[in-house]
């Protein structure tokens, strides 16, 4: 039975570090002082979703709808593209975060990478000699794969990018237990970076949602002041006011690459939810966000 499957009497047994973690979120949601509603189309985060654990850390209501009590508004969903919401779907009068965050397919990805950085990942499949990573363009697909160019033909549903080397021998100072690759992933809050993660994941896997080692670190120890002004500009440009970007750090140029939006990220990853672990990097985020969206809302 999978996971997400089980039902509950079931995950306090085999689960308790995830159960502890979760069961913080309900008792804190009761105490915490009611912030309002925050409205939430076409979709409304889950349990997994920073969002739902940010809304129970800031007294916030999750709903599907405007209400009376409406304090913050938010475009949700994890399809690739959405067309704007009509009136109606969402409050007026409030902010809502997201808004102009509809479009996180790859090639719009790559866009505004060439716009912020200066650089970007793109290659010419019928003329670039060597190998490099096809793609779909759609979220969430993990279906990449590196292959020989050039190639004879090109699809517009996919993307074709350069192969960033991000080997990693060592975790920690200690030699990697097999070929893996690095990952990092830092979380958008606002104007803020709110945290950072270092995900090892097995080469043979480079292209899936898996990790072996994950480690959560400030913005701070992972990129310099400019790389952070880069990728917060990166997210203002495709709209994204609550996410996470995934980012590889090539070996031999030292650049950052901005490889994936993720507008509806779960978060703290899997390995690290727990009531130890993951309660302080919830709270920076969800310090983050009363500072980005809620203060001197009340009263």
């Amino acid at each position: 039975m999978p996971s997400s499957d089980k039902p509950v009497w079931l995950k306090t047994l085999t689960e308790p570090r995830k159960t502890a973690f979760y069961g913080r979120f309900y008792v804190h949601s009761k105490r915490a002082r009611p912030r309002g509603d925050w409205c939430c189309w076409p979709d409304v985060p889950q349990r997994p979703h920073l969002a739902w654990k940010i809304a129970r850390l800031c007294g916030l209501r999750l709903v599907g709808r405007p209400t009376d009590n409406v304090a913050l508004g938010y475009v949700f969903s994890d399809r690739t593209r959405l067309d704007p919401p009509k009136p109606g779907d969402l409050p007026e009068g409030v902010p809502i975060i997201n808004e102009r965050c509809l479009d996180i397919g790859k090639h719009r990805v790559e866009a505004a990478h060439q716009r912020v950085f200066g650089y970007g990942m793109a290659v010419d499949p019928r003329t670039h000699a060597g190998p490099m990573v096809i793609k779909n363009d759609a979220n969430a697909a993990h279906d990449g794969r590196v292959v020989q160019g050039p190639t004879g033909s090109v699809d517009p549903g996919n993307v074709y990018q350069l192969v960033i080397d991000n080997a990693a021998e060592k975790i920690n100072g200690r030699p990697a237990p097999a070929p893996m690759v690095l990952d990092l992933r830092v979380t958008v809050v606002g104007t803020e970076l709110s945290g950072a993660f270092r995900k090892y994941r097995l080469a043979s896997e480079r292209f899936l949602n898996t990790a072996e080692r994950v480690f959560f670190h400030t913005p701070s120890e992972l990129f310099s002041d400019e790389e952070q002004h880069r990728l917060l500009a990166f997210a203002a440009d495709i709209g994204m006011d609550l996410g996470e970007i995934d980012v590889l750090r090539d070996n031999a140029s030292g650049r950052i690459y901005a490889i994936d939006a993720n507008n509806t990220p779960h978060s703290p990853p899997g390995l690290l939810e727990g009531p130890l672990a993951a309660w302080p990097i919830m709270t920076s985020a969800a310090g983050a966000f009363e500072r980005q969206f809620l203060s001197g809302r009340d009263g």
